[in-house]
């Protein structure tokens, strides 16, 4: 695994989904994955349903965290584990 500085990420975040493009693709995702508040994640017929649509806003929810987030204050030692691709 490969450490990320958790300031680089979120400023990754921003540069990513503060575009043009990446607030089209950030609606997208919040009509996707649940995040408006009038749908409701929980499907009282099917437990499977319920956890593929908490999972999917559980996406949602950590790209507007951090993109709440402010990396300079962020502790300098916060590290995000991130696995290498290919190896």
């Amino acid at each position: 695994m490969e450490s990320v500085n958790k300031q680089q990420i979120v400023r990754d975040f921003k540069q990513t989904f503060t575009t043009e493009y990446g607030v089209r693709v950030l609606q997208n995702l919040m009509m996707v994955c649940g995040g408006h508040i009038t749908q409701d994640l929980f499907d009282k017929d099917n437990e499977r349903n319920t956890a593929y649509n908490l999972g999917k806003n559980r996406v949602y929810r950590h790209i507007l965290t951090m993109l709440n987030s402010d990396p300079d204050s962020t502790p300098d030692d916060s590290i995000i584990e991130n696995e290498k691709q290919g190896e």
